[in-house]
């Protein structure tokens, strides 16, 4: 069973759930071929996506006509623009921005209450280093989120995830601007 419509659906579901602004607006950090973008659009938000891949950015616009933009373009967004951010490929080096710069373009753009739901592998990305470098650019984690295996789905795993999410091998980080966070956890 291919579980790539599981995921999709589990992050749209994350967002809508989590998110608790009143802009409906995405913005989707190396959207690939626009999967999540659409997936949100097909949740009644509006969506924009940032990849570096000229390939996939056509692809994503012929199959989907979906926005997306270039790294280097970030300048083009507006401030306080989104809702939500995400960033489900973590924050690759080659091809977009610095992770630390990036993450400032997230704070930039986000409304009040806005959230980033940044997906990391744990092996190279742990709370404290996520934490020091969330809060370098204004954010504080509000939650952590085991992401379901993206090969096969494991209910045992899945279960023993959600009461231990450093037991996964990719955690979902929702981190909230601190001047709106209402529940910090380190």
């Amino acid at each position: 069973m291919d579980t790539a419509p599981k995921i999709l659906k589990w992050r749209q579901k994350l967002v809508q759930e989590e998110t608790h602004s009143s802009a409906h607006w995405v913005l989707d950090y190396v959207s690939g071929e626009g999967d999540f973008i659409v997936a949100m659009m097909d949740a009644h938000w509006s969506a924009k996506g940032i990849e570096s891949d000229e390939q996939k950015r056509e692809k994503a616009k012929r199959r989907y006509g979906v926005s997306v933009i270039y790294p280097n373009e970030t300048s083009k967004l507006d401030e306080l623009s989104f809702g939500a951010v995400t960033a489900w490929n973590g924050l690759p080096e080659e091809g977009y921005l610095p992770p630390l710069e990036a993450l400032k373009v997230f704070h930039k753009v986000l409304v009040e209450n806005g959230s980033l739901f940044l997906a990391l592998p744990l092996s190279e990305y742990g709370k404290e280093k996520v934490a020091a470098m969330a809060n370098e650019a204004g954010f504080g984690i509000d939650a952590i989120f085991p992401q379901p295996e993206t090969g096969l789905f494991s209910f045992i795993q899945n279960m023993s995830t959600k009461k231990h999410p450093e037991s996964a091998s990719v955690i979902v980080y929702h981190l909230k601007k601190l001047d709106t966070l209402n529940f910090h956890v380190f």
